[in-house]
């Protein structure tokens, strides 16, 4: 088998991207230069879609966070020859508002669908869906998903169903041995 060097990644929200971070990984690819790149979901945040977000939720701008998301998108998969984007549960608020009864959100979430199918054109990324068996990666003996549990259990229940597996939507760095 031919080794390959890849780095995943996930959950950087959009707007919500912490800076320090995202210099870190930028500097990172640079010395590394892993040919695979995966991003395991949620590029944007979309809080303001969220159902029960909060009076400030709904104030924040949609418009920085695609604009932050998307930066973060175009340099993460600068360089890569084999890019993937899984969508997560955040990225997904899209696809749930397409056939919305409400125009706005209706159109607002196929605008936003034809920009991020864009991007991943753009950056020649293959896009995986938010589903716990259509949106899992195989990499070698590893999968990669987004996450489909949360709380204390969530690795080990991951593991569980995908054995060895990279995934984020917890946003904590945990193992679990099965």
């Amino acid at each position: 088998m031919k080794h390959r060097r890849f780095v995943v990644v996930s959950d950087n929200h959009g707007d919500m991207v912490d800076a320090k971070a995202s210099a870190a990984l930028s500097a990172f690819l640079s010395d590394f230069k892993p040919t695979v790149r995966v991003h395991a979901g949620d590029c944007w945040d979309f809080r303001n879609l969220r159902r029960g977000a909060s009076d400030d939720e709904k104030a924040s701008s949609l418009e920085d966070d695609w604009s932050e998301g998307s930066e973060f998108f175009r340099n993460f998969f600068k360089g890569g020859t084999e890019n993937h984007f899984l969508l997560g549960n955040h990225d997904d608020r899209l696809w749930q508002y397409r056939r919305s009864a409400t125009g706005l959100l209706r159109d607002y979430a196929s605008d936003g669908i034809k920009r991020v199918e864009a991007l991943c054109r753009a950056s020649k990324a293959a896009m995986l869906p938010y589903d716990s068996a259509l949106g899992i990666l195989p990499l070698g003996k590893l999968s990669v998903l987004h996450g489909y549990h949360a709380g204390a259990s969530a690795c080990r229940q991951h593991a569980n169903v995908y054995g060895n597996c990279l995934f984020g939507h917890v946003h904590t760095a945990e193992s679990a041995p099965v």
